[in-house]
């Protein structure tokens, strides 16, 4: 069976950019994974650079570390559309 958590964390060490992404329309649960995950690897890994994409969130989890920080999914797809 592969070591999934070792290849995660040989992934992470060897990258210099990280993307964690949540599922559409994000409920609670979704936000503060997503935001538990961008705060632990920030932490932990200052020198790398750490987006998080998400669909607009409700206001109500805006008091959520790294809240602020989200990058809205769909403005991103709008951008990039010709």
């Amino acid at each position: 069976m592969p070591d999934l958590v070792g290849e995660m964390f040989h992934q992470i060490a060897h990258a210099s950019t990280i993307g964690i992404s949540g599922h559409s329309n994000p409920d609670g649960d979704c936000v503060g994974a997503c935001l538990a995950l961008c705060t632990y690897l920030k932490e932990n890994y200052p020198e790398k650079r750490v987006d998080v994409f998400l669909e607009p969130i409700r206001k109500d989890f805006l008091f959520l570390q790294n809240a602020e920080n989200i990058l809205k999914f769909h403005l991103i797809q709008a951008q990039g559309a010709d």
